[in-house]
């Protein structure tokens, strides 16, 4: 396997390589099958072609841009899904996790307009005991006692998109 971790702040991405190589060491592993860039994720398209396949999409606790008109800045806007749609592999999946409620249920309801189907959908993760491995704010928001929302959406088709109207003949009246 591969990974590549993105995030516009390069300050996260160096404890994020640092983290990497302790674990990879501590398992006794060179650290060669990881690429982290200091890139803002809403140009994965200049990152990632259609010719590249990519299996999952690990989405966690990113900026929720609680403001309506920023929604399309939203890492799982439709618009950005469609990115996503482009080189991940059918079926594949995109793992979601944020501590914010309306980041949460904003996402659900949206996904299927990028063309995705929201399966394993929970607004308390670890209601019943820690589940998988937890990122550092995961932790920290845990302890705090702030329920972790948590989904996984699928792979599909997009849905049809309407059909555009031609636009009037020169003379002819637009109704």
């Amino acid at each position: 396997n591969n990974y590549l971790g993105g995030d516009i702040k390069s300050e996260v991405l160096v404890l994020a390589k640092r983290n990497a190589e302790r674990s990879y060491e501590a398992a006794g592993l060179p650290l060669e099958n990881l690429l982290l860039t200091a890139q803002n994720i809403e140009l994965i398209d200049e990152i990632l072609s259609p010719q590249d396949v990519v299996e999952r999409i690990y989405i966690n606790f990113c900026n929720p841009w609680p403001r309506p008109k920023h929604n399309k800045r939203r890492l799982t806007h439709p618009r950005q899904l469609k990115k996503y749609q482009t080189f991940l592999r059918p079926g594949g999946e995109i793992h979601f996790k944020t501590d914010n409620a309306g980041l949460f249920a904003f996402s659900v309801e949206e996904f299927p307009a990028g063309g995705f189907q929201p399966t394993q959908v929970t607004d308390d993760l670890h209601r019943d005991g820690i589940q998988g491995v937890m990122t550092d704010y995961e932790a920290k928001f845990h302890a705090m006692g702030t329920p972790i929302h948590r989904c996984v959406a699928v792979k599909g088709e997009l849905p049809p998109q309407p059909a555009e109207s031609p636009a009037p003949a020169e003379g002819d009246k637009a109704e």
